[in-house]
């Protein structure tokens, strides 16, 4: 059954309290909304100084705990968690009384839309894709968190199915919460607007994730080896030819070397950063790489699409996180 439209309040949930979680918080904070912060685990009061390139600022809150009953069902909810994480969180929103309004998703990889649809299936959610990179360091001391605003860009917002998410959202496109959001964030963190092609948006960020995060988790290397690093820009390019077969299926007129300049390009801008896959091994966590390389992987094989260096990459980086997880345990 189709939930009845609720009033929205003007707030906003940020469900994630990652790099881009605390940016999003940050921005919205300093515009005047209010902000409830989620997290996995209850965390104290505390100030987060932002620093951007330009400037430098202070915001305060308390993270609310990931046990999403008390979530304000009324508020506008971006999701901005780990991929692996979001069916644990599908399934917490799915046993709430009235359903948020509309839900963006803000996180790597593709095949979240099916998780929504198996415990949301009412909501209209749409999927974000953001160049907007942050650097999040918390001091274990003194519990000050510092976030580094290290990248500026474009946010894109939109779905792979733009009627079946107005049909759920149950209004027309002009009345819809997601516009609403969309006018809010621009106003917060711009530029954010709506995208009638998110489908190749969504594939083409998909691709150049499936190159930096895994390479440089392997190599254990910042972004910008991708292009000082003759050993990782080497792989680096051989797997983007090789995902050619595929890119002629998803985005027909998109080649490879297109995309290997624009992974260059991510590479240089972000040059310093460790990208999110690095970081999850590093800190012996579990990665996104299913919800990355295994989607590409699927898509491939029903396409018929032979891509055995990016399986071989997939078996890596799964080695790779069954070794730290276990270390971290012991």
């Amino acid at each position: 059954m189709k939930q009845t439209n609720q009033q929205i309040d003007g707030s906003i949930n940020i469900i994630g309290d990652g790099s881009i979680g605390h940016l999003l918080a940050g921005y919205l904070l300093r515009s005047g909304h209010s902000v409830s912060l989620y997290s996995h685990s209850d965390k104290p009061s505390r100030t987060v100084t932002l620093v951007a390139p330009e400037s430098a600022f202070n915001f305060k809150f308390t993270t609310q705990t990931e046990a999403l009953t008390q979530i304000r069902t009324r508020s506008l909810t971006i999701i901005a968690a780990k991929a692996h994480q979001f069916e644990g969180i599908s399934q917490q929103l799915s046993q709430l009384a009235y359903k948020p309004s509309c839900i963006l998703l803000m996180m790597n990889g593709l095949g979240l839309l099916e998780i929504a649809e198996r415990w949301l299936p009412s909501v209209a959610v749409y999927q974000a894709s953001t160049t907007q990179a942050a650097k999040l360091t918390v001091d274990s001391k003194t519990n000050h968190t510092t976030l580094e605003h290290t990248g500026y860009g474009e946010t894109l917002i939109g779905d792979f199915n733009l009627q079946t998410q107005l049909s759920k959202a149950g209004s027309h496109p002009d009345r819809n919460p997601i516009n609403t959001l969309i006018e809010t964030l621009d106003l917060a963190l711009p530029p954010v607007s709506w995208s009638n092609n998110h489908h190749q948006n969504l594939w083409f960020k998909l691709f150049i994730n499936a190159i930096i995060n895994p390479v440089t988790a392997i190599h254990d290397v910042a972004n910008g080896a991708l292009i000082d690093d003759p050993v990782t820009n080497a792989t680096a390019l051989q797997l983007t030819q090789d995902l050619s077969p595929l890119l002629q299926q998803v985005l027909p007129g998109i080649t490879w070397q297109t995309l290997f300049s624009k992974i260059l390009d991510v590479a240089s801008a972000t040059a310093k950063n460790s990208s999110s896959m690095r970081q999850d091994i590093k800190l012996g966590r579990k990665t996104e790489i299913d919800f990355i390389t295994g989607y590409i992987l699927k898509k491939a094989q029903k396409f018929g699409c032979s891509l055995s260096s990016h399986q071989q990459l997939y078996q890596q980086v799964k080695g790779l996180e069954n070794q730290t997880q276990t270390s971290v345990t012991k």
